[in-house]
């Protein structure tokens, strides 16, 4: 793997058909206010990459499941578990990418994640034990994610690949080995995505009568982002919007003279109108939910 930098790291694994996120270096859980979960389903984009990883030193993680071309992690937790669980996957045949922790002098040193494919999204789970035997296994389905390689384990040292064939090696179905437990996720891609509201359509179309009653451009397209993130919209979906239609006017005047600035601004309008929208409840949507 590329180890120039976490940004040369991340394309990589983009590339690979997988879903990496930033995380703090040295780190495990994400910085304050990073919601990862924007890419539980689909993963970032190129521009967002540019945009997530922006320092020299990051860790990288990767979101398992749905985002992830289905990625389902073995996350043994141990020496024992992580031997037992490479030995049953050699008996069956399977030679898929290992990651090995870096040893921090506790029990948890020996362990490793062990990447695997499945034809759907497996339900991410704990095991304590495995066909009799005693284990410590996290599955690592959807709605999880793995530090990855070139990452820095919390206790010192860094994640590096023990094997990487070609390709993640993908099951023929949740229960081709009999010895794992998988059941299905749940189905969340299927829901219907809420269509925006009116007045977000006029702000997307930069209608000057509505852009007007805002005291700026800039709080206009706030004010259009949280109606998108209301709706479901990713910031790749937000981004490929403006691009095409005019909105309020702000980024589009930004981009015209500096492209790369224009992204920055317009990231980090989107981040603080997903946070508002998720902690302000519109009236309308408070009188439904009253009746």
């Amino acid at each position: 793997m590329t180890l120039s930098s976490p940004l040369a790291a991340a394309r990589e694994y983009l590339a690979a058909g997988l879903a990496p996120i930033p995380l703090p270096y040295g780190a495990k859980a994400p910085a304050p206010g990073f919601s990862w979960r924007h890419w539980q389903d689909c993963p970032p984009g190129e521009a967002e990459l540019a945009l997530l990883f922006t320092a020299d030193q990051q860790n990288v993680a990767i979101v398992c499941g749905r985002a992830s071309g289905n990625l389902l992690v073995l996350d043994a937790d141990d020496a024992p578990t992580a031997h037992q669980i490479g030995t049953r996957l050699e008996a069956a045949g399977i030679a898929t990418w290992m990651v090995r922790r870096p040893p921090n002098g506790t029990a948890h040193d020996g362990g490793g994640q062990y990447w695997l494919r499945t034809p759907r999204p497996a339900r991410s789970g704990c095991l304590a034990m495995l066909a009799g035997q005693a284990v410590a296994l996290d599955l690592k389905g959807q709605g999880s994610y793995v530090v990855a390689p070139p990452s820095r384990h919390p206790g010192g040292s860094c994640y590096a690949f023990a094997s990487r064939p070609s390709a993640i090696f993908t099951l023929p179905s949740l229960d081709a080995l009999d010895w794992l437990p998988l059941e299905p996720a749940r189905p969340t891609a299927a829901l219907p995505r809420p269509r925006i509201s009116r007045r977000a359509w006029r702000l997307l179309q930069g209608d000057p009568a509505t852009v007007g009653q805002y005291p700026s451009r800039s709080e206009a397209e706030a004010a259009l982002c949280a109606a998108l993130a209301n709706a479901g919209c990713t910031f790749a979906d937000t981004l490929r919007l403006l691009r095409v239609h005019p909105g309020p006017g702000k980024f589009a005047a930004r981009h015209a003279s500096d492209p790369r600035e224009a992204l920055r601004y317009l990231y980090r309008t989107w981040c603080h109108a997903q946070e508002w929208a998720a902690t302000h409840e519109a009236p309308a949507r408070r009188q439904a939910q009253r009746l």
